[in-house]
């Protein structure tokens, strides 16, 4: 099982301490989501990251990012998919570059749809959130078990994941977990990076015991 770090939605004082911290830690994968950030302030935040790490990064709703710079993947919502039609030809381009597509799923319904088109899904939310206040689980664990043993993809759990909601995820199918807030929240309050690490040092202790 995986361990995948979504970024802080707001700028952060030290934030690219710590993902540099993250990466040296052995963080595979890195998805930087930033919504309320204009292009330019994205591509400005990538620029600051040292380049040997692109390959480990996906960007979050900014194709165009993802287009410039030599990185991982291109992420985004499903919800938002299927009300607006999203650009099909552009994942079958991205792909085609060798870029992995993921996406945002909130029901195992639609993960049924997503996975023909993207190499791996998040699925959200299986806990409360610690990042957003009022963001209930919502997703029926059994239910999802059941999909993924019965169809080959990579899915993984996103929404209030910490040391102790990982264990839940033992024989579900699910490929890893997706944190945030566990990772995040203090950080923007103290900006230890060193604490920060050990946090992350746990949760990928944690899914290493649940993935046996």
């Amino acid at each position: 099982m995986q361990l995948i770090v979504i970024t802080n939605e707001q700028p952060l004082r030290r934030e690219h301490d710590l993902l540099h911290a993250l990466f040296e830690e052995g963080l595979e994968v890195l998805h930087i989501r930033k919504p309320f950030s204009a292009l330019h302030e994205v591509e400005s935040y990538v620029q600051r990251v040292n380049p040997v790490y692109y390959n480990r990064i996906s960007v979050h709703r900014m194709p165009e990012i993802v287009e410039r710079f030599p990185l991982r993947g291109y992420h985004f919502s499903y919800d938002a998919f299927k009300e607006s039609n999203v650009d099909i030809k552009l994942i079958h381009k991205l792909r085609q570059d060798h870029r992995l597509i993921s996406c945002s799923c909130h029901s195992v319904e639609d993960l049924k749809a997503a996975k023909e088109i993207t190499d791996y899904q998040f699925i959200s939310p299986l806990f409360d959130s610690i990042s957003k206040t009022g963001y209930k689980a919502g997703i029926d664990l059994h239910e999802l078990s059941r999909f993924l043993a019965e169809h080959n993809t990579a899915t993984f759990g996103l929404g209030g994941m910490d040391e102790q909601t990982i264990h839940h995820l033992k024989n579900t199918g699910l490929s890893g977990a997706v944190v945030l807030g566990i990772i995040w929240k203090q950080f923007a309050e103290d900006a230890d990076v060193k604490k920060a690490v050990q946090r992350y040092i746990l949760l990928r202790e944690t899914i290493a015991q649940v993935a046996q």
